[in-house]
């Protein structure tokens, strides 16, 4: 099985295959990164790094998981054998650990004058989003009076240049939310972007309230996954995220509606609570991974999850 060490890792991995294909030209991640990465899709299509992203100094990777094969390494399975290994590991888990990361991070502290935008290389997709858009950040947060963790994966929107928001329409975080709002008290989020694309894969699937999402990820990599310490958080987090913004969110100030375009081909809009992102590190030469809503990589991962929601159902009316 392959070991789970991060993204950057990962990627190195995809150009020993020759998976991975480099754009070195300055390219802008308003609009011009997304359309590449649409008229590349395609399950022929190797992933995409985009070398030099005008404004940032972080580069860019799209088109990840954007086929069956590149799917199969991330699991560490040989293409073909992706159903069969998923009906091996559905019900194990095995609990995450906690490490102390060796390399050091650089941390910034945001304010009106550090903005998240300028520090990050966050892509806008489509002409009336009303923004730009993290769209593989996988978020995490406590459940109250618990030690669990909450994850998912959330659309995020740039509001402001300290300022998020997170679409929170799914559990567990929907639920950890909905608690907060009660209760009318702070809920504190890290949000990691650039994760080992098997803790990305592991966090869409559903799992059983109480139970820590790494812990299905542990289970389909017949490993238990690495975690550290958010710095300003209460909170746990995978270890060898290129990218981790902490904050938290005051349930009392109401939430707003970000537009989208969506896997669907429509343009969606659902209100959502405002993150205030206290600080942004960084992994040293750090990578984003760009996940474009509508595309290959999408559609892979969609096929993922619903691998998933149906082989049980199979298997009961269809034993084999």
């Amino acid at each position: 099985m392959r070991a789970l060490r991060g993204l950057k890792e990962f990627i190195d991995h995809l150009d020993d295959m020759g998976e991975l294909q480099r754009i070195p030209v300055p390219v802008d991640p308003r609009f011009e990164i997304p359309a590449v990465l649409d008229q590349i899709n395609g399950d022929t299509a190797p992933a995409i790094l985009f070398e030099k992203v005008k404004g940032h100094a972080i580069p860019v990777v799209g088109n990840l998981l954007g086929s069956e094969k590149r799917l199969a390494l991330a699991l560490g399975v040989e293409e073909g054998d992706i159903i069969q290994h998923l009906q091996d590991n559905l019900d194990k888990r095995i609990t995450p650990f906690l490490i102390t990361e060796e390399n050091e991070r650089v941390t910034f502290s945001l304010s009106e004058d550090n903005a998240i935008q300028e520090i990050l290389p966050i892509l806008t997709h489509y002409a009336l989003d009303s923004g730009p858009f993290i769209t593989s950040a996988v978020t995490s947060a406590k459940y109250p009076s618990s030690d669990v963790v909450g994850r998912g994966l959330h659309r995020i929107e740039i509001r402001s240049n300290t300022t998020v928001g997170i679409s929170l329409v799914n559990p567990p975080l929907s639920d950890i939310y909905e608690h907060h709002k009660a209760e009318g008290t702070p809920m504190e989020v890290a949000i990691a972007v650039g994760v080992d694309p098997a803790i990305l894969l592991g966090t869409v699937l559903k799992a059983p309230k109480g139970v820590d999402k790494l812990a299905n990820v542990g289970g389909l990599m017949r490993g238990a996954v690495a975690t550290v310490h958010a710095n300003t958080v209460d909170v746990e987090i995978p270890a060898f995220a290129e990218i981790v913004l902490e904050g938290y969110i005051d349930p009392k100030e109401g939430e707003q509606g970000g537009i989208l375009g969506e896997v669907s081909g429509y343009y969606i809009s659902f209100p959502s609570p405002t993150v205030h992102i206290t600080t942004i590190s960084l992994r040293r030469d750090a990578i984003y991974h760009g996940l474009l809503p509508r595309g290959s990589e999408v559609e892979q991962i969609l096929s993922f999850v619903w691998g998933l929601k149906i082989i049980p159902k199979m298997k009961h009316e269809f034993p084999w």
